[in-house]
C-alpha cells in the first residue's frame, strides 16, 4: 500500500487508528515519495489540525456498530 492510498482511506473514514498510524510511520520511513504521497500527507496534517480526522482506538469501529 502506498502512502497516499492509506491516507485516502483515513480521510474517507475521518478516523486514524493506532494501527493505521503505525503503518503510515513504516511507509514514511521506508518509502520513496511521489508527489501524490506528499500532497496526501499535507491533506492529512490539515485534517488532523482542523479535527476533521480524529485519532481513535483500533477497536473503535467494532464498538460503534
Amino acid at each position: 500500500m502506498r502512502v497516499h492510498s492509506l491516507i485516502e482511506e483515513i480521510l474517507q473514514t475521518e478516523m486514524l487508528t493506532s494501527r493505521q498510524e503505525q503503518r503510515l510511520d513504516q511507509l514514511l520511513e521506508s518509502s520513496d515519495f511521489d508527489p501524490d504521497d506528499l500532497v496526501a500527507l499535507d491533506r492529512l496534517i490539515e485534517a488532523l489540525f482542523t479535527r476533521r480526522v480524529v485519532a481513535v482506538p483500533d477497536d473503535f469501529s467494532a464498538r460503534s456498530v
